[in-house]
């Protein structure tokens, strides 16, 4: 699903209640249904009701972008085949207001298409693997080992962030740039909250933070998106509330963590409340952490990364998931050498 349409089509969507009717529908039918292929589902009909509905001149553009699309694939462009573009598609690609900018879409489409293929093929590897696997292993008194099941991990990693909300060391996500970013950027940063909550459960110490989004409205657009993927649960083992971390915390415990910090992470404060901006600033690069903390006068840090690590090019700026590593590293007293591993070596020299 793309990121305007999603953004655009799912604002009103009520996303607990469609997950209670998903699970009814499971219980009923003895399947397992998922949320996101209900939410894709409601996406697909909403951009079919679209592009039945358009006026004389929606239309007219539609067919002129058709006409345009065929004109790139003939050309010899790797992108889609027009009989293989969908109603999503197009209207997501009557969006944009270039030509340059569609033939960006049409080629980030195909190579989704050649990832899903290399992905099918992937998993129907390591399935046939497993059944050869299985056939070999066979014992006169049933398997070697117990098997676990996932279901039974996920219970007990969620138990682990139940307990973590009660007795865990804090960590706020800044939920309130939503309107600093574009829907793409909107989707990249859920794709990363959704990463980042994930290896917060699954911390290797055993000592996940309690995740705070603050500053998150109902209607958040990087919520609802993040809460699509996380459906292997009923609900976020996280504290997600529209107030801000000043009404949360002590305001002398709050550290913003920013890449235009003037002031060095020395090392971990476990008596601090570290706040991280849940932003995708790829396009702007402005540094809009750094004055919201200067504005409300609380500390802002940087992480040592000049005095550990040799930067290639570019600005400084980590994904969610990578900080979340290097925080729970941190958390676990690890040295700074150790805690930057999770830094792409792309990244450095």
């Amino acid at each position: 699903m793309s990121g305007a349409v999603v953004s655009k089509f799912t604002q009103d969507i009520d996303l607990e209640k469609l997950k209670d009717e998903v699970r009814r529908e499971s219980r009923a039918t003895g399947q397992q249904l998922q949320l996101v292929d209900r939410v894709r589902q409601i996406v697909s009909q909403r951009c079919a009701e679209t592009i039945a509905n358009l006026d004389e001149d929606g239309k007219k553009k539609l067919r002129v972008l058709q006409l345009e699309h065929n004109f790139l694939y003939s050309e010899g462009h790797d992108i889609p085949n027009p009989d293989f573009m969908t109603n999503e598609n197009w209207v997501e690609a009557m969006e944009l207001s270039s030509k340059s900018q569609r033939l960006k879409y049409y080629l980030h489409l195909q190579r989704k298409f050649y990832q899903k293929k290399a992905d099918q093929l992937k998993k129907a590897a390591h399935k046939e693997e497993v059944q050869n696997r299985a056939k070999q292993e066979i014992y006169e008194h049933g398997r070697l080992f117990m098997r676990v099941y996932d279901q039974t991990m996920r219970k007990w990693l969620n138990y682990r962030l139940a307990a973590a909300m009660k007795h865990g060391i804090p960590l706020v996500l800044d939920m309130d740039y939503v309107d600093l970013m574009r829907p793409q950027e909107q989707k990249n940063t859920a794709h990363q909250l959704h990463d980042m909550y994930c290896l917060n459960r699954s911390d290797p110490g055993q000592d996940p933070f309690h995740l705070y989004f603050t500053g998150c409205h109902p209607n958040n657009a990087i919520l609802k998106l993040m809460q699509v993927k996380t459906q292997d649960s009923p609900f976020l083992l996280s504290t997600v509330t529209e107030k801000s971390y000043m009404d949360l915390f002590d305001k002398d415990k709050l550290v913003y963590l920013s890449p235009q910090g003037r002031q060095v992470m020395k090392e971990f404060d476990p008596e601090a409340v570290y706040i991280i901006g849940a932003f995708n600033d790829k396009a702007t690069q402005k540094p809009v952490s750094y004055a919201r903390a200067m504005e409300q006068g609380i500390r802002c840090q940087r992480l040592p990364l000049d005095e550990y690590v040799n930067w290639n090019q570019g600005t400084k700026n980590l994904t969610l998931d990578q900080m979340i590593r290097i925080m729970l590293d941190l958390k676990r007293k690890l040295p700074w050498k150790t805690a930057f591993r999770h830094i792409p070596q792309r990244k450095l020299r």
